[in-house]
């Protein structure tokens, strides 16, 4: 993904942290030891892959979501405390966020006061829950929550 890049891996719960599926060039950048900041590196050594895909927000869902079913996998959690695997990202043009295990909600919003010729600027807004009294709707456990250039994707990773 061009330019900035800003992932969320706020949620990511696998038992042990994903070392082995973080490129080996990544890992001497990896300051902390929480499962986090770990998930954030394979997830990033999976977009570096993944130049050619710039701007194809389905095709970045998905493998995405096979590096989450990667994880999954590799660190199952338990039914007392299950692998939960919400992220966020985004590059200021496209926003794929994903609900694996934990609660997610999302609503389409108007930006207050931002007009274009084209009309009001509408964008969305994901929480572990609402935060305001109406316009939210569950995001399915699996899935990925596109927003680019189109309508808003729910894609199935499960």
């Amino acid at each position: 993904m061009p330019g900035r890049r800003s992932i969320s891996a706020s949620g990511a719960h696998p038992r042990k942290r994903p070392r082995r599926l973080i490129p080996s060039y990544l890992r001497s950048r990896i300051e902390g030891e929480t499962a986090s900041e770990h998930l954030f590196y394979a997830l990033l050594g999976r977009l570096e892959i993944l130049q050619e895909w710039r701007h194809d927000g389905e095709g970045i869902a998905v493998r995405l979501g096979d590096r989450l079913r990667e994880v999954a996998a590799a660190y199952p959690g338990t039914v007392e405390e299950p692998t939960r695997l919400n992220v966020v990202l985004t590059d200021g043009e496209l926003f794929v966020a994903s609900r694996w295990g934990h609660t997610l909600y999302m609503a389409e919003l108007t930006a207050p006061g931002v007009v274009t010729a084209d009309g009001p600027v509408r964008g969305i807004a994901v929480a572990s829950e609402p935060v305001t009294p109406a316009g939210w709707a569950e995001v399915p456990d699996r899935r990925m929550v596109v927003q680019g250039d189109r309508p808003v994707l729910t894609i199935d990773v499960s």
